[in-house]
C-alpha cells in the first residue's frame, strides 16, 4: 500500500516526504502532498503522515519538520496546509497559527 502510492506521487512531483535525524538516526518524518485544490484548483498542501519518535519528542523536531513543510508549501504557490492530527495535540497546532475546521468520520468495512 504505502510504496504503491507514495512512490508514483514522489516520482510525478507531488509528494515528498521530510527526514529528521540525529547522529545519523532518523528522528523523525513528515509526508506532504502538493495538488491541485478540488474545489478551486489552487496549490494545496495536504500533510498525510507526520511522526517524531517517543524519545525525541518534546526537542523541536516535530516543529522544525512542520516549518519546512510550509515552506515547501509556500514556495509551491500554496495560501492552506491542511492534516489530520491525532487528538491530544490542539494547543500544538493552535501555537503555530492553525485553526481546526471540521471533524471527519470513518466507517470500516
Amino acid at each position: 500500500g504505502f510504496k504503491r502510492v507514495w512512490v508514483p506521487a514522489i516520482e510525478g512531483g507531488a509528494g515528498l516526504i521530510l527526514r529528521a535525524s540525529r547522529l545519523q538516526e532518523t528522528t523523525g518524518i513528515l509526508g506532504l502532498m502538493v495538488a491541485p485544490d478540488q474545489f478551486n484548483g489552487q496549490p494545496l498542501c495536504s500533510v498525510n503522515f507526520w511522526y517524531v519518535v517517543p524519545e525525541a519528542r518534546h526537542l523541536g523536531i516535530g516543529r522544525d519538520l512542520l516549518k519546512a513543510a510550509e515552506a515547501i508549501a509556500q514556495d509551491a504557490g500554496c495560501t492552506r496546509m491542511l492534516m489530520g492530527h491525532p487528538l491530544g495535540h490542539t494547543k500544538f497546532f493552535q501555537s503555530q497559527g492553525f485553526k481546526p475546521i471540521e471533524i471527519g468520520y470513518q466507517k470500516v468495512f
